[in-house]
């Protein structure tokens, strides 16, 4: 047990999906408003910021099921933090909201998949095997850490100083953070729905087909999250709140639930 790094890989993976999640999934509504105004858009035109990056994250990941096997998770993960970070910076400068879209996509997109809460699945799934459901739901928390975490520095940043700035002390900070913990460990949902999800993932597939199959479903679950995104703000232009949108959401959900109860999967018995 002494030798056995997969701790060490866990606690790296956890830190810098932390840092990644916080930064974005739960940021994000301390944006819209300031962006809104900056750059003089409605809400259903800020909402595209979160839409790109849902879907660019959904290919990315799909993608990144295949890059597993050809390079070093270590290295992916590197160029990972890189990306995230200079996408930041770059959004921090730019005034165009097209060529924001695009830095997105790009840079941010592929950061997050390479370094954020999809490598941290991955990992975990590749070098854990009896602890495996137990590591899969540690890796989880990361992204709810990272909003419980996040979301009081970038409210008090945004507040403070401005959202630019705030993007550019994010993208400072996850990047030297980031590069010093890898450098530490470098031998080697979101709440419920994550341990969940990975974990019949993980038990279908196993470990070797594990991250291009949870690449895949990305792509087909961020599809009907993008749909989600522009109805949400449509609604909210229209209307000046969230009821109708808490009002179709809602009966959905309860539905997903009812759906998952008659889920089956064959369980691993030498995991």
């Amino acid at each position: 047990m002494s030798g056995f790094k997969g701790w060490h890989v866990l606690g790296a993976s956890f830190t810098t999906a932390m840092l990644v999640s916080g930064a974005t999934f739960y940021a994000f509504q301390y944006f819209v408003t300031p962006v809104e105004k900056d750059l003089n858009l409605s809400r259903e035109q800020v909402n595209y910021a979160m839409m790109i990056f849902l879907l660019s994250s959904a290919i990315w990941a799909a993608l990144m099921g295949k890059l597993l096997q050809k390079f070093k998770p270590k290295i992916l993960a590197l160029l990972g933090i890189i990306s995230f970070s200079t996408g930041m910076a770059l959004l921090s400068q730019l005034h165009n909201p097209i060529v924001m879209l695009g830095v997105i996509a790009s840079f941010v997109g592929f950061g997050f998949t390479a370094c954020g809460p999809f490598m941290a699945n991955a990992l975990t799934t590749v070098w854990f095997y009896k602890h495996r459901g137990r590591a899969l739901g540690i890796a989880a928390v990361a992204t709810s850490v990272g909003g419980f975490v996040g979301q009081p520095v970038v409210s008090y940043l945004v507040k403070a100083y401005d959202w630019r700035t705030t993007l550019l002390v994010l993208a400072l900070s996850i990047f030297v953070l980031s590069l010093g913990l890898i450098a530490s460990v470098a031998g080697i949902a979101i709440g419920g729905i994550y341990p969940v999800w990975t974990s019949i993932t993980a038990d279908t597939f196993g470990r070797e087909y594990f991250a291009v199959a949870i690449g895949l479903m990305n792509l087909i679950t961020v599809i009907f999250a993008l749909i989600g995104m522009g109805f949400i703000g449509r609604s909210h232009d229209t209307h000046g709140d969230y009821f109708t949108a808490f009002k179709v959401f809602i009966p959905v959900a309860l539905l997903a639930a009812i759906v998952m109860m008659f889920v089956r999967t064959k369980r691993d018995h030498n995991a």
